[in-house]
């Protein structure tokens, strides 16, 4: 495995153990998840690498992501696409 990738999946275990991570999470497979995503959309340009983009992908891996009502949503959208 290359440096990087062995440093992130540390932080990813130290996370873990502080308890900011769930007990359940494997950091290999979490690093491979959000980076996969970000790799294949930078590989295949499929869409565009936003910090949008980022934030939704970490909160979809990890389970956070809050349902949006209809309501929310309107209130969530922005004229300037970030």
């Amino acid at each position: 495995m290359s440096p990087r990738r062995n440093a992130t999946i540390a932080d990813l275990q130290r996370g873990k153990n502080a308890g900011e991570l769930r007990s359940e999470i494997e950091p290999e497979l979490l690093n491979d998840a959000i980076f996969g995503a970000i790799y294949y959309r930078l590989l295949l340009r499929s869409g565009p690498l936003t910090k949008r983009f980022g934030e939704e992908l970490v909160e979809q891996v990890l389970g956070t992501k809050q349902v949006v009502t209809p309501r929310r949503a309107r209130a969530r959208k922005s004229p300037v696409a970030s």
